[in-house]
């Protein structure tokens, strides 16, 4: 049988440092247990798309929620289109927190 991480919107919150639903002494246990989910393959569900999206919405500092806005935005099309060329697909793969 082979391993998958999915990755739920609390995982998503931390690795994106979401202000108001992450927590800095959580960020190191996510960070590593994200380089596991990493080598063995993840998984994130549109809902869980879309549930992280309206929480980065809710940021109140305008210049924090545009840089998450951008990121995240990056990163989930980034990840499309690597899957669509048939590539190993990893939402973080570009971004600092792995």
């Amino acid at each position: 049988m082979t391993d998958v991480a999915i990755l739920d919107t609390s995982w998503l919150l931390e690795l994106y440092e979401v202000p108001g639903d992450s927590k800095r002494e959580r960020r190191g246990t996510v960070v590593k247990q994200a380089e596991w989910a990493i080598q063995v393959g993840m998984l994130v569900t549109v809902p869980v798309l879309f549930e992280v999206a309206d929480h980065i919405v809710r940021v109140r500092n305008g210049d924090r929620r545009r840089k998450l806005i951008k990121k995240y935005r990056n990163d989930v099309v980034g990840s499309l289109k690597k899957e669509r060329l048939g590539r190993s697909s990893r939402l973080c793969a570009k971004t600092t927190f792995c």
